[in-house]
């Protein structure tokens, strides 16, 4: 009788995605990317937005630690991927929500665990990492927004000189000065109180490109827009401005969208000829040109020099661009595996279509939701994508 030589079974290795990376080291990846915007967020609006993230991430990974153990789909979610999810759900919240006190008459505090238990179960519903056809952080924000719309809208930012420590809810009584053009990092804050109230700016634009805004004065135009009612740029791209905790600075966001690129993690060409197409759509679609009390003149291609010139069409272009979270959708979002198509040329076209859905959305829709609605339509596209454009052997 000779002996049986028995093999050693091999270490369980967890499956690459389809870049050939392995699962955890996405997930470690992603996770340290998205601390770019939560910093930034966390310095802006202080110590409530760190606890709007901390009890969004507790309620979803108590939910999903129960949910894990019912049935296979169950054993088919991470509780790496949870926590990863949950981070991007918080992202997309403002901060003024952790309170415990009453706004404009409704309690608020209860939207953050209901994201979170949300989150929790759509993603137990719509299978693990690679296999989620639909983003369950999209529809979880697109499902709040149309429940609890109006207290979702922030409008405080702290005072420059009291980041992190500082109550978003400390804030000056006094309204918000339009008139004054001075960044936000260089102004002299008013002492007293810890923020500032600051209306959001995607609300002044969708007010204005739907024509629903009516002039104060004999007309209105996109110049007298950008003027008089636009904050300086340098708010938007630095940080200052009321917005969302990961909207909170575009150059947190592309910091943390050049780290995943640098670690081969995303495609740049889908932030890349996602950003350049809604640019070209948002030059090219109509906009009013000029709103009076008789109404509005629409007009296609209104860079033209008889319109608004390219001077005034780009500014208004950068505005719409930094005050949507489009750079949070394309570099955080659209990138994740089981979204995007798998081949180059079916991402390229992916990124087209996408950018041209969040010009279309946030000129007419919502410039707050324009771009993850447009991601929801646009994933739908994804299996039609890869199945056409997949590379077929000749034999």
């Amino acid at each position: 009788m000779t002996d049986t030589v028995v093999k050693p079974r091999p270490a369980l290795v967890e499956s690459p995605l389809h870049s050939g990376i392995h699962v955890p080291v996405f997930l470690s990846l992603q996770i340290t990317a998205t601390l770019f915007p939560l910093f930034a967020g966390w310095a802006i609006y202080g110590w409530r937005a760190l606890g709007t993230t901390g009890v969004v991430v507790t309620s979803a990974m108590g939910a999903m630690a129960i949910l894990r153990r019912l049935g296979w789909r169950g054993r088919q979610v991470r509780m790496w991927h949870c926590l990863w999810l949950s981070l991007i759900i918080s992202l997309m919240l403002p901060a003024h929500l952790l309170t415990t006190e009453t706004q404009d008459g409704q309690i608020v505090w209860p939207i953050l665990p209901a994201a979170g238990i949300t989150l929790a179960l759509l993603s137990w519903l719509l299978g693990g990492l690679g296999t989620q056809r639909v983003p369950p952080s999209v529809v979880t924000i697109l499902l709040l927004f149309v429940l609890f719309h109006g207290m979702l809208t922030p409008r405080f930012v702290l005072r420059v000189d009291r980041l992190f420590a500082g109550d978003l809810l400390n804030c000056d009584p006094a309204p918000e000065e339009l008139s004054d053009q001075n960044p936000w990092f260089s102004r002299t804050p008013p002492t007293g109180y810890d923020s500032l109230r600051r209306e959001p700016v995607g609300d002044k634009l969708l007010a204005y490109t739907s024509s629903q805004q009516r002039p104060e004065r004999a007309s209105l135009t996109v110049q007298m827009l950008i003027r008089d009612q636009m904050p300086p740029l340098e708010n938007l791209i630095v940080g200052g401005q009321s917005n969302t905790i990961g909207c909170a600075s575009a150059i947190a966001i592309i910091s943390g969208g050049l780290f995943l690129l640098f670690q081969g993690m995303i495609d740049f060409r889908i932030p890349l000829l996602g950003t350049l197409s809604t640019m070209a759509a948002l030059l090219i679609f109509p906009i009013p040109v000029y709103i009076s009390d008789a109404g509005a003149q629409w007009r296609w291609f209104a860079f033209r020099p008889h319109y608004l010139g390219w001077g005034t069409a780009i500014t208004f272009v950068n505005y719409e661009i930094l005050a949507s979270p489009l750079l949070l959708t394309l570099f955080y979002l659209a990138t994740a595996p089981g979204l995007r198509p798998i081949t180059r040329r079916g991402r390229a076209i992916f990124a087209i279509g996408l950018g041209v859905l969040c010009a279309i959305f946030q000129l007419y829709a919502s410039v707050t939701m324009g771009p993850y609605i447009a991601l929801l339509v646009i994933v739908l596209l994804t299996p039609t994508l890869d199945r056409a454009i997949m590379p077929r052997p000749l034999l």
